[in-house]
């Protein structure tokens, strides 16, 4: 469920799984579904649904059928407090919640090792890192 840590971590980064196809891992217990699934752009409504009808009354039944039973929202918040009850240097630096087992949490490895690689790069790699505040000045 997590991954990462650092002595130093102040910022946690709690992940809910199914993103990036427009949809939410959580099926009941959140608003998601009432306007996650609807493009704003109504103009091109006509064209989508000529060519793939139906697709996102689909695409939502099907991730609802892959959810486990006791996938509830309330497990994001459930996360949460868990990593803000776990003591300091002790935090994971990203938890995954992703009761169907989408494959988010690879894609979050993949995304922050081209990050790491970039900024590495850039010659900013410092920035990947948790710094100790020194006098005067704000830890990172």
């Amino acid at each position: 469920m997590s991954e990462q840590s650092s002595p130093s971590t102040r910022v946690a980064i709690v992940t809910g799984g199914s993103r990036g196809i427009g949809q939410d891992a959580f099926t009941s217990g959140t608003n998601h579904f009432a306007t996650g699934d609807h493009p704003f752009e109504q103009t091109v409504v006509p064209a989508y649904e000529q060519r793939y009808a139906g697709l996102m009354d689909q695409v939502a039944q099907r991730l609802a059928a892959l959810a486990p039973a006791d996938a509830d929202a309330s497990q994001v918040a459930d996360a949460i407090v868990e990593v803000v009850d776990t003591p300091h240097g002790e935090r994971p630096f990203r938890v995954h919640v992703d009761p169907a087992n989408d494959g988010s949490q690879g894609v979050s490895r993949i995304a922050d090792r081209v990050r790491a690689e970039f900024l590495t790069r850039m010659g900013l790699d410092d920035l990947l890192t948790p710094h100790k505040a020194t006098a005067g000045k704000g830890s990172v």
